[in-house]
Formats: structure tokens, sequence, C-alpha cells
């Protein structure tokens, strides 16, 4: 959840320094960016630092950042070309020296939300992902399954070299309505993760779940990871992990409001498979010492009998 950012002063000035694209695709920087969150938070698990765009690149498309977002030029798009992601690799190789009691996870965008990237050229527009949705149907499902294949191919690399556990980012399927979900993402997150099952945790991670939350463990995921905007006692009686869900902006909060909001979230997962986590990205604003304060006040909970 952009454990690694703005929020860091350390990052700040790296990024003084470098391009986004070089922190992401220079090895030793990417691993450094990546270990900052878990030196200074000690949290639990790192997650490396990149962007479900990258992958992009190697399917025929240009991507480039900007300080105004991410663009995205290009029609048509090709299976992956897996060794131009070799870099992934190497990132990987040099975080799993350094996070010898650590979990690595390893990511990916979901198809419906590249397909979404890819359409808005960088900016998704809802509108307009619906229209080609309806209207050019065949054409979207192919692209959706171009897309599926590549990232199948794309997360396999980041398990061969070390991932310890996957996570699917769909962040624009909030926008569909359930029927359409079940169309135009389930079939596709369904088939990304069937080569991963037995082998490797995958959590999968939806902006705006609420709608779809009834149905959204017929991806066949390990761990439903939950925006903020859910309830969390609605998945009590989930047979699946709960990954979540804390408002980021409750990090923007006095100490006694971050406690309550935690506290109710840690209290209503008691005795139940349930990992902790912001329930979207954290935000640019928000105080370090506060994001250490949360981790540090889990810790302690999860030592309460």
């Amino acid at each position: 959840m952009r454990q690694a950012g703005r929020y860091l002063k350390s990052y700040r000035k790296m990024r003084e320094k470098y391009t986004f694209l070089e922190m992401c695709g220079t090895p030793e920087l990417s691993a450094e960016v990546t270990l900052q969150p878990v030196k200074e938070l000690d949290v639990d698990a790192a997650i490396i630092f990149s962007d479900i765009l990258l992958p992009l690149r190697a399917m025929g498309l240009k991507v480039y950042f900007t300080e105004k977002g991410p663009f995205v030029f290009g029609d048509e798009i090709s299976s992956i070309d897996v060794g131009k992601m070799l870099f992934t690799s190497e990132i990987m190789y040099i975080l799993k020296k350094e996070l010898t009691d650590k979990t690595l996870i390893g990511f990916c965008g979901a198809p419906f939300t590249l397909m979404s990237y890819i359409i808005g050229k960088g900016k998704p527009d809802e509108n307009h992902t619906k229209y080609l949705m309806y209207n050019q149907k065949e054409k979207f499902k192919n692209r959706l399954d171009i897309i599926t294949d590549s990232m199948i191919e794309y997360l396999k690399l980041q398990v061969e070299s070390g991932a310890d556990m996957l996570q699917i980012f769909d962040t624009q399927a909030g926008i569909l309505s359930p029927s359409d979900w079940k169309e135009f993402a389930l079939p596709f997150v369904k088939k990304l993760i069937i080569p991963f099952k037995g082998k490797i945790p995958v959590a999968y991670y939806v902006n705006g779940m609420s709608g779809i939350l009834n149905i959204v463990e017929e991806t066949g995921t390990d761990i439903l990871s939950i925006d903020w905007r859910v309830d969390i006692k609605d998945c009590r009686n989930s047979d699946k992990i709960i990954q979540g869900n804390l408002d980021p902006a409750v990090l923007l909060a006095e100490k006694d409001t971050i406690t309550e909001k935690a506290v109710y979230i840690m209290k209503t997962m008691r005795q139940k498979r349930h990992i902790f986590n912001l329930g979207g990205g954290i935000l640019p604003q928000t105080d370090k010492n506060k994001a250490k304060f949360l981790v540090e006040m889990v810790h302690e909970w999860e030592k309460e009998p």
C-alpha cells in the first residue's frame, strides 16, 4: 500500500537525485527504497518498490512518469517480453539477502485495472473504459487475455526470484457493477491466480470492494485485501485470510484516534486469520512517527493473550 514513498524523508532525498523510473529500474536503488520502511518502521513484510504499469513497457507500450502522474502511449499490446523485466529479479535477489526474517511481496496490476490505464493513456477514464467494454466487447476481452497471460509470466518471474507472497492490485475494478465485474474482471483474475494455487499465497485487492464483497472469493485468492470502505466485521465469516483495512487518512489523526480505529479492526478479527494493513495507499502527508506508532501498537496487540 505504497509502503515506500513521499511520507519518508529518506525517500524524498533519493527523489531529488533520481527519477522515478531510475529508482524502479536500477536494482540497487529499488532495493534501497524497498528497505526504507522496513528499517524505519519495522513492518513485517516488504513489497518490492515498483509500479503496476512498468510491465507495460515490456508489452510494446511507452510509459512515462511525471510529477503529474503516469502516461501510457500505444494502440497495440503484445505478449510480455519477460527478458525486459529481468531487473525485477535482480532487485529481489538483493532483497532476499537483506530480508532474512521478513516476508518479501511481489505484485502486479490486475488485467482490468491495467486495461483501464491503457485506455486512459495513464489516467483511467471510467466512462470511456465502459464504452469500449460494451461496444467492443470481443476486442476488449482479447486484450484482457493478453494482459492476463503476460502478468502470469511476470508473477512467475517474481516467484522464481524469491517472492514469498504475491499481491494483485485491482484499483479500478470498483467502478464495475457486480455483473460486469463477473464478466470483465473475475475470469481474468481467476486465470491469473490458478498457476500459483497451493504454491505461494496470493492476495487480491479491489479499491471499492463493497459492491462485490459477497462474490470476490470466486477468484480463488488465498487472501482478500479489503479497502477501508468495507466494515471488517462483514468479513469475519469468510474462509479466506483477510488483509486490511485501516483508512490511510486515520494516520493523519491524533494517536488516540489511531489507537481506537486500529483496535476496532484487531478486536473484530480476533481469533481469525488476519493480516493488519492499511485499506489503501499511505498518504504522502503522513507523519512517519505516526506510522511507526501504528506498527508498534499492532505488534504489542499481537502479544495480548
